[in-house]
């Protein structure tokens, strides 16, 4: 698990050294897995945040701020009155008008945005 976890911050040495341990692994769909998740962390480091560096998670915590911080200068925050309007919207008319989509949007990009911060 930790050469999985540290894979990324390796250097190409120790990158091999870590993979062959993993392919050491007698169980082979552990191995595989193991495999995957390093596959996925250096494809895309999102995918696995937990083999972000220390740098890496304050920089990211940095960009979900000025997010956060740009949609309260905005005005724009997750409202329950809002999520309940849209909703009351697709109830009577069946349908969700342009700008409640917008909303949902809207509303969605800010609720991930809040999920990455915590």
């Amino acid at each position: 698990m930790a050469a999985v976890i540290m894979y990324r911050h390796l250097d190409r040495h120790q990158q091999s050294q870590a993979l062959h341990l993993i392919h050491s692994i007698s169980d082979r769909m552990l191995m595989g897995k193991l495999v995957e998740k390093i596959a996925d962390t250096i494809a895309n480091p999102q995918w696995g945040t937990w083999s972000l560096s220390n740098s890496e998670l304050l920089q990211d915590k940095k960009v979900h701020d000025t997010i956060n911080t740009y949609a309260s200068w905005l005005g724009l925050t997750v409202s329950a009155i809002g999520a309940k309007d849209i909703l009351q919207e697709a109830w009577k008319k069946r349908k969700i008008s342009r700008g409640g989509w917008v909303n949902i949007v809207v509303l969605g990009s800010l609720l991930f945005n809040a999920q990455e911060l915590n």
